[in-house]
């Protein structure tokens, strides 16, 4: 027995030998296209979560048996594999990969490739941002994603363009997109984004794509996601200084004539004594008694000014300058990688005399990776702006525009009184008879500014708990205080004699929002079982919003030059305040499936439960289903590269005001008396979408994209008239419904 005992143990310590002898360390350097060292690449063992990264100098090392196969990846470049022989050390050369599947993560639970939507997301990287420099993200999308259309309704350049992608979804409320910051659903301006930050823009135009985000995403979203340092392995420093002008692109046409008799003396129409305003009334183009101008018997609109005669849209509409200069640096190392930019910005309007709106704003981005399994991303940014609000609409004293288009052109608006501040009463105003008022008198003598601090930030843990299953949490906060303030002097001249105005008024307002957002998620990925792969994602997500206000204003200014609202008597101040608070919880369950990387299913089921529903229906549920067949994978077509046919039906909506499910009462000194009846029952509305598309990408280096969607919106909220028994006049309802192909 004992050379048999022997003989075995001989044998399982030469097996023993063998396997130990097959493992070894092997080690190398792995390069780009030139021969740098990329620090950061991965390096696996395929079919095994066992791997390493790369250090500053590119070189990496890790145990491997013979005949394992590594993997070799790195951001923008083509995987590589190779084969462990009996060497013991493999340097990796890198290609660019000019074939990379772009990736979405807007509308999609994980990071998806667009080759795998079911829908339609629109995407925009910083290249093509750059092209056309703007001063704003959204001047930035123009042109550059199909049924966007982007909206400068206002002249005030601290005013961000409204941006509508595809049809409305609301009759009365209003249209505008989510936006989203690096995953930080915001609730502010999209003006005080540098664009010089943006890596790149996510547009989901409809409700199919939007369910992810429920009750929130009526109008669509945009996602700007900023730059992170990734993949910069050197420090990289920019600095960038962009000047340029903006103004009114073209003249506006103005009349030149008038329906009013000539003086046939040739005593000129519009011609003033030296020492007034007064017109001489003796010319015979006035009526003697009432000092009016006399109708021409013709009644035409065809005489002509036979004085001289001034453009005043183009004596008050100037272009003005902008500037922009921008500082930034950005590395990305092994384990970690930062941006860091600061941004000064600058933009007059049209009209000179009117202060120019400044925003000052610092972002800092940080990506740390302290264990293979945990990653941190922390996401900062400050912004401060000023500028100014004007009246663009309607008629009156006030509007900046209305006098430049109705004034009569024997006045000019430049004209300056003794003490050089531009004339309230202009030469010959009386004539007119309007209740114009010369708006660079306006610009010139009241302040009417805002100041505005905004603080943005985020941050997201993910930790892999298995190779197909991580957990997520994060944590966001939008907090904005803006300051309104606005001053008419002591003496300030109005059309008509206002006794708010004329003695002095001032008014201070005080916003503060803050918006804090949590969320948790489970997802399972890559979970392949024959030719099916499947990803899961479960998560929570929890709002708390809050918003006070306070407003005091007064008028008739008891002493010069004190500029508060004590400087007014006790029963010319008006003080109102306000506080609100919003929570809202939302769930979903997304499921992603395809068969083969050819035929991919989508389905995703939200809950969104908010104190703004009616506390009588607290809570609804969103959709959507999605599917999309590769054909390019069945079928080899000469010339295409891609060939996807997609469909998907999914519902998102709109939150109801704030105020649309309590009383609202008008409260006077004499009289309290009930307006807007609550509606406890108030749900969402729904937007209910069914598109259907084909993305084609062909050649090489062309796409095309053609998209058919029709979305009918029901339960909009109308503001519905009330019979007079109510008690009440009106009520907010779930009542309106509309539709847009």
């Amino acid at each position: 027995m004992k050379p048999k005992f022997t003989m075995i143990l001989m044998l399982l310590a030469l097996g023993v030998q063998m396997v130990f002898a097959q493992q070894k360390t092997v080690s190398g350097t792995v390069s780009d296209e030139n021969g740098l060292p990329l620090p950061g690449a991965t390096v696996i063992r395929a079919g095994t979560s066992s791997g390493t990264s790369t250090d500053f100098d590119g070189k990496y090392q890790l145990t491997a048996n013979i005949g394992d196969t590594l993997e070799i990846s790195y951001v923008g470049y083509a995987t590589q594999s190779l084969t462990v022989g009996a060497s013991n050390t493999y340097n990796v050369s890198m290609l660019l990969d000019n074939n990379l599947d772009e990736v979405i993560v807007t509308g999609v639970a994980i990071g998806t490739s667009t080759k795998k939507l079911g829908f339609s997301v629109g995407k925009v990287n910083k290249e093509e941002l750059q092209e056309v420099p703007a001063v704003d993200p959204a001047n930035a999308l123009r042109g550059k994603v199909s049924g966007v259309r982007i909206v400068q309704a206002s002249g005030n350049p601290a005013s961000a363009p409204e941006i509508r992608l595809r049809g409305s979804t609301s009759i009365s409320g209003n249209q505008r997109p989510l936006l989203i910051v690096d995953g930080i659903i915001t609730d502010g301006s999209i003006r005080d984004i540098a664009v010089e930050d943006i890596e790149s823009m996510e547009v989901v135009k409809g409700a199919a794509a939007a369910s992810l985000y429920g009750s929130l995403a009526g109008n669509g979203v945009i996602q700007i996601i900023t730059k992170k340092g990734k993949g910069q392995r050197d420090m990289k420093t920019t600095l960038r200084f962009e000047t340029g002008q903006s103004g009114i692109e073209n003249d506006y046409p103005l009349s030149n004539t008038h329906p009013f008799v000539n003086d046939p003396l040739g005593i000129r129409f519009g011609d003033w004594d030296n020492d007034s305003s007064t017109p001489d009334t003796s010319n015979y183009g006035f009526d003697l008694t009432s000092g009016n101008r006399v109708l021409d018997s013709d009644g035409l609109h065809d005489n002509e000014y036979l004085s001289r005669t001034y453009d005043n849209a183009k004596n008050i509409y100037t272009s003005q300058l902008f500037t922009t200069s921008t500082a930034s640096v950005e590395q990305g190392l092994q384990n970690f990688n930062y941006f860091i930019s600061l941004q000064d910005h600058e933009q007059k309007g049209i009209i000179e005399p009117l202060d120019p709106f400044k925003r000052n704003s610092f972002r800092t981005n940080f990506g740390a990776r302290p264990t293979e399994k945990l990653t941190v991303d922390l996401s900062a940014s400050y912004i401060k702006s000023n500028g100014i609000n004007v009246t663009e609409q309607g008629q009156g004293g006030s509007n900046y525009f209305y006098a430049a288009l109705a004034v009569e052109p024997f006045m000019n608006l430049t004209e300056k009184d003794e003490n050089g501040v531009f004339a309230a009463v202009p030469s010959g105003y009386n004539v007119q008879g309007d209740n114009f008022q010369n708006p660079l008198y306006i610009a010139d003598v009241i302040d009417n500014n805002f100041k505005r601090n905004r603080i943005l930030g985020g941050i997201n843990v993910k930790y892999d708990i298995t190779k197909n299953l991580f957990a997520t949490a994060s944590h966001s906060i939008d907090r904005s205080h803006s300051r309104v303030f606005i001053y008419y002097p002591k003496g300030f001249i109005t059309p008509v004699p206002n006794a708010t105005l004329n003695n002095g008024f001032i008014r201070i307002d005080e916003f503060t929002s803050v918006s804090n957002i949590s969320s948790a998620e489970l997802t399972l990925h890559n979970i392949n079982f024959g030719d099916f792969n499947l990803a899961a994602t479960a998560k929570y997500l929890y709002e708390d919003r809050s918003f006070d206000y306070l407003r005091a204003s007064g008028f008739d200014f008891i002493a010069e030059d004190v500029i508060n609202v004590e400087n007014t008597l006790p029963d010319n101040q008006v003080i109102s305040s306000e506080i609100r608070e919003e929570k809202t919880r939302n769930y979903f369950l997304n499921m992603d499936l395809d068969y083969k990387d050819k035929i991919i299913l989508s389905g995703l089921v939200r809950r969104d439960e908010s104190s703004l529903f009616g506390k009588d229906n607290r809570s609804r549920i969103y959709g959507r289903g999605a599917i999309a067949y590769r054909l390019s994978e069945d079928v080899d077509i000469n010339g295409i590269d891609e060939f996807k046919i997609r469909a998907s039906y999914g519902t998102s909506g709109q939150r109801p005001s704030w105020y649309a499910q309590y009383e609202t009462y008008s409260v006077t000194s004499s009289a309290i008396e009930p307006r807007i009846l609550g509606n406890k029952k108030l749900l969402p509305s729904v937007s209910a979408e069914l598109e259907a598309g084909v993305n084609i990408s062909f050649l090489n280096r062309f796409n095309f994209e053609f998209n058919y969607s029709n979305t009918k919106t029901k339960d909009d909220f109308i503001l519905v008239p009330l019979s007079g028994v109510a008690g009440f006049s009106q009520q907010w309802q779930n009542v309106g419904e509309i539709e847009s192909t």
